[in-house]
């Protein structure tokens, strides 16, 4: 996995690239004028608020895609190397100052704009910005036709979808990594990272992003911005609610060792953690031991099979470190909380490691895994007997010891005996 810096370009880091193309395309009278004004009537109507971005961003690319029709791609090329010597000279050299630093500390710099390639390629090179997605306009013959390849222009989501393609295929670590934007229309890039910045926010982004923890900076502070943001410990929230979905995995992974009972649907590891942090709790009230951190060891103590799955003890005898995975999985996972939140969730999780709380929580997944097979027996799974007896030679407290024998032989339906009533024909 890599660290990315994910950035928006136009109003971020430059000026409009795509608008100062046409208008230079337009002053060197390469535009019929009809199209040209068409172009700057549509620019006003945006910046009037008479059109919204999407359809605004739709119009423009089919627009470009007209004025370049049957043009030469070889004069284009010719016509952008003109064109940059005048636009970089609009570049603030702070965005230069930041991305030098982007680059210098490891990050990938990946920029997303719905302007057309030939003047962004150039751009971007002189940036040195070397992964980029814009707008991509067929060519045969060495001439441009008029229609448009990409789809980042088509859709309300195209940007997402961009974003979206950006972190699964550079396989980006967002728990890492940063993202640039201005307005309300870069939420995609903002919130997706652990790192949101709005640079010089324009309409509701100033708003949004004090409402939902980004980081605002102009070009003048962003670079102190970003070198204090790793060290402060913060992540943003739309980073931290991954970790709350990817917990909710648990439902879906099941308990792999009841497969050899041939069991079809075992239950999985959230309805396991479950009822072991309930019996934790209760044995550790017995056992004279806090309550409370036992039963959130507990809560915590299989995340770490959400990405490893539940390994049995006949698969673990193929892994040399199973325990040293499931710690980085977990570790891995408490990367999208803020430093205050991890801090508190590796307390909790190592509480198991004070002696009279570890043997309280074993003996606790002890309990719940002979109650599970004794559900099992009783559903005619004869062996589930083997697991009984396993998990009763292994607990070590006296509590346990002495529940773990009434759990073995006592009806597991036998709760809701007398709360409801049974009517026999005839009685």
């Amino acid at each position: 996995m890599i660290k990315a810096v994910i950035t928006d370009i136009d109003g971020t880091l430059c000026d409009y690239v795509g608008i100062s193309w046409v208008r230079f395309l337009g002053a060197n009278k390469y535009i019929r004028n009809g199209l040209f004004e068409q172009h700057e009537d549509l620019v006003e109507a945006y910046r009037h608020g008479l059109i919204d971005h999407v359809n605004f961003t739709r119009e423009w690319v089919v627009l470009y895609g007209q004025m370049v029709c049957d043009k030469k791609v070889s004069d284009l090329e010719k016509l952008a190397r003109q064109f940059l010597g005048g636009f970089r000279k609009g570049i603030p050299e702070h965005s230069r100052q930041l991305l030098a630093h982007f680059m210098k500390n490891g990050y990938v710099v990946i920029a997303v704009t719905a302007s057309p390639r030939i003047p962004v390629d150039l751009v971007m090179k002189d940036l040195g910005i070397k992964e980029f997605y814009c707008t991509e306009l067929e060519i045969k013959n060495g001439k441009y036709t008029g229609a448009i390849e990409s789809t980042m222009h088509l859709a309300e989501k195209g940007k997402e979808n961009i974003v979206r393609e950006i972190i699964m295929s550079h396989e980006v670590d967002t728990s890492v990594s940063f993202a640039l934007g201005d307005t309300i229309h870069d939420l995609p890039l903002l919130e997706s990272v652990a790192y949101p910045i709005a640079i010089n926010p324009k309409g509701r982004l100033a708003d949004y992003a004090a409402e939902n923890g980004f980081w605002v900076a102009n070009y003048e502070n962003v670079v102190g911005i970003v070198n204090s943001i790793e060290k402060s410990g913060k992540k943003s929230m739309f980073e931290q609610m991954k970790f709350l979905y990817e917990t909710g995995m648990l439902r879906y992974t099941p308990r792999s060792g009841w497969a050899y009972l041939h069991v079809d649907q075992s239950e999985n590891v959230a309805e396991h953690s479950f009822r072991a942090s309930l019996i934790a709790y209760l044995l550790a009230i017995e056992e004279d031991v806090d309550p409370y951190k036992c039963a959130v060891a507990m809560l915590f103590h299989d995340l770490g099979e959400i990405r490893i799955m539940d390994i049995n003890k006949i698969t673990a005898m193929y892994f040399t470190n199973r325990k040293d995975a499931e710690k980085k999985a977990f570790d891995d996972m408490l990367g999208r909380l803020d430093a205050y939140k991890k801090e508190k969730v590796m307390e909790a999780y190592y509480h198991a490691k004070d002696k009279r709380i570890g043997v309280v929580c074993k003996d606790a997944d002890l309990l719940e895994v002979l109650m599970t097979a004794r559900e099992y027996e009783f559903k005619g799974y004869k062996n589930a007997r083997e697991w009984i007896i396993r998990a009763q030679s292994m607990l070590k407290t006296t509590t346990a010891k002495r529940w773990g024998r009434v759990l073995a032989k006592m009806d597991p339906d036998s709760w809701w005996f007398g709360i409801k009533k049974v009517k026999r024909d005839g009685g």
